[in-house]
């Protein structure tokens, strides 16, 4: 409970400092229309609509103000620092599940997609689900949050193919009736994806104002966003470092053979450790693999693989400390580049989103009856449009 109350006050506090920026306006501007003309819409998007759908149901609930639409993702980005707690408990034990979820509580990254009315805190929440539904066995539960994952962003796939890849790895372990009875959630899975495949596949062929990434370049940026989230800097790029150390220091003490600290019953010493390294590596390789081949890179996409890579470190921490007030101390040691990081994301103007608050806030203090407003790029006017409206709540 005190992890979630510290990664509820990071994700609200300064929710509103900022105005809603180009992205956000285009998610705001799905309360202007109905149900169905959403989904129209999001055909002609490059996201699937089920995140504009509860963006819908959401704002007529709590309103559209920007404190209300951000509030959204304060609830999944929460939600995912519960489920790394319960999966870590799962996998690895009581201590190491709850130092990944300090972790990822507290990583600048994390806390910032949670406070922007995107898709990706919500995608990884649902993703971290399916994830918590397989360690659980319970494939219906799977099934139902691997679809919704899909259906929030096309990227939480590699979750899905991350628990598909382990369950093949292992499959040795699992009877044959719960073999038929994962076959059967995946089918629902596929199914429940189809009618939306050719939309799918029709997004795809949009083009894109990109050019591949270089190794470098992505090595340093990811390093950078797991230390400091949207914070570039030295200090960032060695907490990065550090961070991705722990993790592999905790999976190779695992598929090692070292036992870990009471795990739950149910699970095996190398199993649980490679399910964390794929549910790390899977959203990971395709995130690179996209900037390498069409510089379709951007951290955020790096939210995916950041649960998986929490509960890693946290077991690094257990098995370097050996003593639980020893893994709070080093624990504390990491979190300290983390609060540097979230610091500028709060304060640090250079880092502010697009201030469209500022600009309607000088037409509306300027304009005069005879004025116009000229646009460079027509798709601005949704930005402008959504915050003025939100300003007027």
């Amino acid at each position: 409970m005190g992890v979630a109350a510290l990664a509820a006050a990071l994700r609200w506090f300064r929710i509103d400092a900022q105005s809603l920026w180009y992205d956000e306006g285009i998610s705001a501007h799905q309360l202007t229309r109905s149900f169905p003309d959403i989904l129209r819409a999001a055909a002609l998007d490059s996201h699937p609509p089920l995140f504009y759908l509860t963006l819908k149901a959401w704002g007529e609930a709590f309103g559209s103000s920007e404190i209300a639409l951000r509030s959204l993702s304060v609830v999944w980005g929460v939600a995912a620092v519960v489920l790394v707690g319960l999966i870590g408990r799962r996998l690895f034990g009581g201590l190491t599940g709850t130092l990944a979820a300090l972790l990822l509580a507290a990583a600048p990254l994390s806390v910032y997609y949670s406070q922007e009315v995107r898709m990706y805190a919500q995608v990884t929440a649902l993703g971290l689900l399916a994830v918590y539904a397989y360690t659980r066995r319970n494939y219906w539960l799977y099934a139902l949050a691997g679809l919704a994952t899909l259906y929030s962003q096309y990227l939480g796939i590699a979750l899905l193919v991350a628990l598909n890849v382990h369950a093949l790895i292992w499959w040795r372990t699992r009877p044959g009736r719960e073999w038929l009875a994962w076959l059967a959630a995946n089918a629902v899975v596929a199914l429940g994806f189809l009618p939306w495949l050719p939309t799918f596949i029709e997004q795809q062929g949009h083009p894109l104002n990109t050019s591949a990434r270089t190794v470098e370049g992505l090595i340093v940026e990811t390093l950078e966003a797991y230390g400091g989230g949207v914070a570039h800097g030295e200090v960032f790029l060695r907490a990065g470092v550090l961070i991705v150390a722990l993790a592999l220091i905790g999976a190779t003490a695992l598929l090692a053979g070292r036992r870990t600290r009471n795990p739950e019953p149910g699970t095996r010493n190398a199993e649980p450790g490679t399910l964390a390294l794929l549910v790390w590596l899977m959203p990971l390789a395709l995130v690179l693999a996209l900037g390498l081949r069409a510089g379709l890179f951007e951290v955020r996409y790096l939210l995916l693989g950041m649960p998986g890579l929490m509960l890693l470190a946290g077991l690094g921490i257990v098995v370097l400390a050996r003593r639980p007030l020893f893994a709070t101390g080093l624990t504390m040691v990491a979190l300290v580049p983390f609060a540097v990081g979230l610091s500028a994301q709060y304060f640090d103007p250079s880092l502010e989103r697009d201030d469209y608050r500022g600009l309607v806030a000088r037409i509306e203090q300027e304009a005069r009856p005879t004025d116009a407003v000229v646009l460079v790029a027509e798709n601005r006017l949704r930005s402008l449009a959504t915050t003025t409206v939100a300003r007027c709540h």
